[in-house]
Parts: structure tokens; C-alpha cells; sequence
């Protein structure tokens, strides 16, 4: 069996990502040990016994994503199960349903997890989105008015940092304008500005950006990508509007008429 050892990506609240091609149209989520030889999906989208989740996706026809998420994390999907599972050695793992894949991460405590289990289309997943100690409670992402975002999933009242939220923000490719334009929004709202009135850009939040930006179209560089996110960052440092919104709008088309996705939906 090959395993993966787990990585951050795109904020601390996302604690793992895999993309895996299945030859069988079931993914296991759950606990390290064996499945249960009895669990079954029965043509139902899920089946989940005290460990383990089992989830319909895609087979033989395209890579099926699953990305776990920690206390916050998006709840924008079909949500299938929404229950504890009980991890003996606090590890989480993803596999295929022969177990000659497995990738896992360890959240560090030993137990039963509340683990909610949202996907893109119930019975052919395509996109899995595991979300972790939730809570149970929704919170909305900052946003320019008039160019919403999904709610994400997560503990009430819970803080939550610029970076982090800008991860969240930029977790996915749907909304490319609205997620963008709130990205935007979020660095010019929160960035210091210096004694000669300048913004001080993180040099981080921007490699966020880019490698965000480099996925709007196939062909497009990460040395492209980078371009227009230091094009962002030039506009935001010598921008003396108090409107973040109005800066965020205007910033957002302009990386968009770069890439010849203008008028954008």
C-alpha cells in the first residue's frame, strides 16, 4: 500500500489534499484500520459505519479530489454525512476501496471526530471536501458587495487570520471573479500602510495569489501568474482610496482582461 504523507495547502485550515484516479467508484474515508468487509454503498452516494465513510465517485474517467479541512473549511456542496467517526491512532485517512492507495493525515488526538462530508454531485463525486471538528456552524468570508461567496463551514466566533482567510477565499476556481475581487479585497484592507502612505504588501499573500491566478487558464505561466499579481500589488501600494471594494473591483478586472477572460460571468 503507498502512502502519502500529509501537507498544508492554502492555509492552515486546509490540512491535506489528494487526487486520486479510482478504477472502482468508491472512496473510503475514515480510520487506518481495514474496512469493513460488510460496508456497502448499495447505490446510495455514501455508507458510513463507526470508522470509516464510504463515498460514490467518478471511476476510470477523470482524477476525483478530496481535500481535508480543519474546524473551518467549505460547506458548499451536497453535504452526504454529517456524524463522528472514531479514529484509534487520531490519523484520517482517504483510499481507494482495494486499499492499494492510501493517503492520510494526522490530527494529533485520539477519538471520535465530528468529520462532514460535502461533494460536487452525490453518487459521482468528482470533489470531496472532508471538513473536521466543525462545530457545525456556517460564517460568511469577506466580500465585495454584489459579488458573493459560499458560507464556510465552521466554530462560531472562532478566529480567524487574514492569511487563513485568504487560503479559504482561494480554495477553489468557482466565482473566479468574486473569489478573486475578495482576495484583492482582503489584502488591501488589512495591509499596514507605511509613513511615505504607502501599502506594504506580504510578499506571501501575493505567491497566494499567483498560484491561484495560474490556474484560470491552462496555458498560463506561474511567471505570468506572478506578473500580474505583483501588477495587483504595484496598484495597492499606490492606491490612496480609503474604498477597498471600489480597489478590489477595479484590481480584479484588470488581472482578468490580462488573462482574455473579459467580460467575465
Amino acid at each position: 500500500m503507498v502512502k502519502f504523507a500529509s501537507s498544508k495547502l492554502g492555509g492552515k485550515m486546509n490540512i491535506g489534499s489528494v487526487a486520486v484516479y479510482l478504477n472502482h467508484p468508491v472512496v473510503a474515508i475514515g480510520a487506518t484500520v481495514p474496512l469493513d468487509g460488510k460496508l456497502e454503498l448499495g447505490g446510495a452516494p455514501q455508507a458510513a459505519s463507526g470508522e470509516h465513510v464510504l463515498v460514490a465517485a467518478r471511476a476510470q474517467s477523470g482524477l476525483v479530489q478530496v481535500r481535508l479541512w480543519s474546524r473551518l473549511g467549505p460547506c458548499d456542496g451536497a453535504v452526504i454525512f454529517d456524524g463522528n467517526l472514531l479514529l484509534g491512532d487520531g490519523v484520517i485517512s482517504v483510499a481507494d476501496a482495494t486499499g492499494s492507495s492510501c493517503y492520510y493525515t494526522r490530527l494529533g488526538a485520539v477519538g471520535a471526530h465530528r468529520v462532514t462530508v460535502s461533494v460536487d454531485d452525490p453518487g459521482a463525486a468528482s470533489r470531496i471536501d472532508v471538513l473536521i471538528d466543525s462545530g457545525g456552524g456556517k460564517r460568511d468570508l469577506t466580500a465585495v458587495p454584489g459579488y458573493p461567496l459560499p458560507q464556510i463551514g465552521g466554530i462560531e466566533g472562532s478566529l480567524l487570520e487574514p492569511a487563513d482567510e485568504l487560503g479559504l477565499i482561494l480554495s477553489a476556481h468557482d466565482l473566479p471573479f468574486n473569489r478573486l475581487a475578495a482576495a484583492i479585497k482582503l489584502i488591501h484592507s488589512t495591509s499596514a500602510v507605511e509613513t511615505d502612505g504607502r501599502r506594504k504588501i506580504s510578499p506571501y499573500r501575493l505567491r497566494m495569489i499567483a498560484e491561484w491566478i495560474r490556474w484560470l487558464r491552462p496555458a498560463l505561466s506561474i511567471a505570468k501568474s506572478q506578473e500580474l499579481a505583483d501588477m495587483t500589488a504595484d496598484r495597492l501600494r499606490g492606491d490612496s482610496k480609503s474604498d477597498s471594494d471600489a480597489v478590489a473591483i477595479e484590481a480584479a478586472a484588470d488581472v482578468f482582461r490580462n488573462v482574455n477572460i473579459w467580460p467575465f460571468i
